[in-house]
């Protein structure tokens, strides 16, 4: 994800996480761009991305998964907001797992169903909500957040 004014080729810095997917998705950058020269990559704390998306400069980019990439250029400048999006992208597969003893159960094919429509539903809310939900996080803070998200009657006041 970068601000998608300036090329892919012609970003200066990448951040990308700490984790196997992450490292998997930095070496698949290095040879896709290796023509032309490697720009420094740099591993980012989650704690610190939101400062850093604050003062997000343009000729940097981050190697993060959907869905919640998207909401990182409302931490950005306002002049990157328009342009925040991805360009490149490495494949993943996404698979949903069952164990033999669910496999055996008689409602396993209902089961499954029903687990792809919560899926579905939660998905659909998720991208109705995703901006409400980060202002909310910017103005109560992470705890509140979370506990709103819990589904807590009374917002967190240093115990739950």
């Amino acid at each position: 994800m970068h601000d998608t004014r300036i090329k892919v080729e012609e970003l200066e810095e990448i951040f990308y996480f700490n984790g196997a997917t992450s490292q998997h998705a930095v070496m698949r950058y290095k040879d896709y761009i290796h023509p032309t020269g490697l720009p420094d990559t740099t591993e980012i704390e989650a704690l610190k991305l939101i400062p850093k998306l604050n003062h997000w400069e343009s000729a940097t980019g981050i190697l993060a998964k959907p869905p919640i990439s998207r909401i990182y250029k409302l931490f950005c400048p306002r002049d990157i907001q328009p342009h925040w999006g991805s360009t490149w992208s490495v494949p993943e597969d996404l698979v949903l797992l069952r164990s033999s003893a669910f496999a055996a159960r008689s409602t396993c094919e209902e089961d499954y169903k029903w687990v792809l429509q919560l899926i579905s539903e939660a998905h659909k809310t998720i991208g109705r909500s995703l901006e409400e939900r980060v202002r909310e996080l910017m103005t109560t803070g992470f705890l509140g957040h979370c506990a709103k998200l819990l589904g807590l009657k009374r917002g967190y006041n240093g115990s739950i």
